[in-house]
């Protein structure tokens, strides 16, 4: 496998591969592009969530939601990083609440 911090995205490529297969989900984890196709099934969330936010920097709801053993594992879902800043920003994350009740 090739080594996820030497393959370069911008966001024209996540919106260009995410139109080509409407099952493909990636996010943006952190700076890294993140492919949750297979693990889209097992998220505890559910699918839902992974789909509305489909395309879309995720992070600080990510690190909010997830415990940090979860944050560690983010490597294993990249398959690359993003050359430009994310323009889709976390306050466009659809269905997440980071706020406690």
């Amino acid at each position: 496998m090739d080594d996820p911090s030497k393959i370069a995205f911008t966001l024209q490529d996540i919106r260009e591969r995410l139109a080509k297969n409407k099952k493909h989900c990636v996010v943006i984890i952190h700076g890294l592009v993140c492919d949750l196709t297979n693990y889209v099934n097992e998220h505890p969330g559910g699918v839902d969530v992974l789909y509305r936010n489909n395309g879309k920097d995720v992070t600080s709801v990510f690190d909010a939601l997830h415990s940090r053993s979860t944050r560690r594992s983010v490597q294993k879902w990249a398959i690359g990083h993003l050359v430009e800043p994310s323009l889709e920003s976390d306050s466009t994350c659809s269905g997440l609440s980071t706020q406690q009740k």
